[in-house]
């Protein structure tokens, strides 16, 4: 599930830095929020996908404990 996600949010950031470069001439503050969406998506990631390899390592130390 946090990889479908992490796709889903790589994808957006992938859009986002598309139509900064296709829309490169306008205004500042559109540019401006084109930019600030991209960083909000690229920290949303890794957040994710650091939250996702704490759940794995844990499962596995989890799992040694079991046995």
């Amino acid at each position: 599930m946090a990889n479908d996600i992490i796709t889903q949010l790589q994808a957006r950031n992938e859009t986002l830095t598309q139509a900064i470069a296709r829309y490169g001439s306008l205004n500042a503050s559109t540019l401006h929020t084109l930019s600030f969406e991209q960083t909000k998506v690229t920290r949303l990631t890794q957040q994710l996908a650091n939250s996702a390899l704490r759940r794995e390592e844990n499962d596995k130390q989890r799992a040694g404990l079991l046995e």
